[in-house]
């Protein structure tokens, strides 16, 4: 049976105000909610966005960075501005697609996404390389071991200006001798010896093992060659025309000026000597080039020449510690005394005999660093200032040592060749060995066939982007959804991320 129902127009005028009122009430809270939504896909977006890291910089060296250009030469930030909006507009439609009927209370959609700054690796001389780089090491060593590892090389750190010349020392002595010879050539009387009678007297010493010409068979051979001998070298050789540390680099917006502290710098010299390769330490991955740390205080653009260019260095540094274990020592003092009156007594002139000597100790202490030079190569240790037991060659038969058998002592208390390199890069500049460790980067990263046109200075490690998004009216009229309306509301969220 059918009943009828009516209601007064005061009930009715009631009713509709209660309704308006608990939907504006509804449209408020959906609003509120709405804006929420848009932070939570924003982050989303973003952190999507920041999922899409460079592989083989994280797999390699351990360095989180993504490439903005996205594999293009595209030296500006357009495209991830482009995919960070794309990322947006996909999760705004993630439930659209959902099974069912009924429209998503809280839908809203992008109309604009702006990255308001991002940075770079390579800006304000490559620091957030050196902050990701320190991070790694600190991750790998301990506290202790941070702390050992900056006080071994501390004494073997000498500038490059202050290393012993030996060239000089030996150019001295043989102008010191002939300027004797010419002044007795001179003399007519009888009393003065005739330049015969002293250079027999000045080669009395076997030319075998005459320091001399010891020194000449050894700038014959060369420092390299005579260290290295029959040793394979690696001959990579990459072009460096347009690597980073030479041309102009993309630059970031991000406002940052965070100063590099030295325990980062610290651990960033440790991050240098475990992830990249040396001819001590070579790589399980291929690598653009064998000698990477080499390169890093070189500079050349083949691993012959780096490791060249470190060798003569690393003698250099061998040299003057040796000398002055020589200068310290007099027993092995007077050796290098008698030495040199054997070669240049017969001029009875103090100040050449002097200047012999100088050449004397100088040679002795270069062919014990070959010696030093030649262990330190094959993995050894050598201690920075030896005693004369753990002194090597003799004077009396210097020639013996050319040999590439011979070597010195491995000391198991000494420091390796990771450490000599480690005093090398101690004194180099930030920006140096930052952009170069970024040379070397780039030209393994562009030598992957999938990533031949990517930029290290392309590489972004923050961004702060702002999405805009926009709504419509969902509870419009009390009378139900009108889908017509426009879209009213409008919200702006701003997010920042950093790896």
């Amino acid at each position: 049976m059918r009943r009828q129902g009516s209601i007064t127009v005061f009930f009715g005028m009631v009713l509709i105000v209660l309704c308006s009122l608990f939907f504006s009430m509804v449209e408020t809270v959906r609003i509120y909610e709405m804006k929420l939504e848009s932070r939570v896909i924003t982050r989303e977006a973003l952190a999507s966005a920041f999922s899409e890291y460079q592989p083989y910089l994280w797999d390699t060296y351990g360095i989180l960075a993504l490439d903005c250009g996205y594999g293009t030469c595209v030296t500006d930030a357009s495209l991830l501005e482009q995919r960070i909006g794309d990322f947006a507009w996909d999760n705004c439609r993630l439930g659209e697609e959902s099974e069912g009927k009924g429209s998503q209370f809280f839908q809203i959609e992008p109309y604009g996404c702006e990255l308001l700054s991002y940075g770079c690796l390579s800006d304000q001389d490559g620091a957030e390389l050196v902050r990701q780089g320190a991070m790694v090491a600190r991750q790998q060593m301990t506290e202790e071991a941070l702390t050992q590892w900056g006080s071994q090389y501390e004494s073997l750190v000498v500038e490059e200006g202050n290393l012993p010349d030996v060239d000089a020392c030996v150019q001295k002595a043989e102008e010191a001798m002939q300027n004797v010879a010419e002044e007795a050539e001179t003399v007519a009387s009888g009393e003065e010896m005739s330049v015969e009678q002293m250079s027999e007297e000045q080669m009395r010493l076997d030319d075998a093992n005459h320091p001399l010409v010891i020194f000449r068979e050894i700038k014959k051979q060369g420092f390299l060659g005579i260290v290295i001998g029959e040793h394979p070298v690696s001959d990579k050789t990459v072009s460096m025309v347009d690597r980073v540390s030479n041309r102009t680099r993309m630059e970031g917006t991000a406002n940052n000026s965070e100063e590099i502290h030295a325990v980062d710098r610290l651990c960033y010299d440790w991050y240098l000597l475990h992830q990249f390769a040396s001819f001590t330490n070579q790589p399980q991955t291929e690598r653009a080039l064998s000698y990477e740390v080499e390169y890093i205080i070189a500079g050349k653009d083949n691993d012959r020449d780096n490791l060249e260019r470190v060798v003569v260095r690393m003698l250099g540094m061998r040299e003057l510690q040796n000398c002055l274990t020589i200068l310290k020592n007099p027993q092995m003092l007077q050796q290098t005394h008698q030495t040199a009156l054997a070669i240049a007594g017969a001029t009875a002139n103090p100040v050449v005999i002097q200047a012999v000597q100088v050449a004397v100790v100088a040679i002795w202490a270069l062919v014990e660093s070959v010696l030093d030079l030649r262990t330190l190569l094959d993995g050894g240790k050598i201690p920075v200032l030896k005693s004369q037991e753990q002194w090597t060659s003799q004077l009396a038969s210097l020639g013996q040592y050319l040999s590439h058998q011979n070597q010195a002592n491995d000391e198991e208390q000494g420091l390796s060749y990771e450490h000599y390199l480690a005093a090398m890069v101690v004194l180099l500049p930030q920006k140096q060995i930052t952009l170069r460790s970024m040379d070397l980067m780039e030209a393994s990263l562009v030598a992957q066939e999938i990533y031949t046109n990517a930029r290290m200075d392309a590489m972004v490690y923050q961004a702060n982007v702002c999405c805009s998004y926009a709504a419509s009216p969902m509870f419009g009229s009390y009378l139900g959804e009108v889908k017509s309306l426009p879209m009213l509301y409008q919200a702006s969220c701003e997010e920042a991320m950093h790896y």
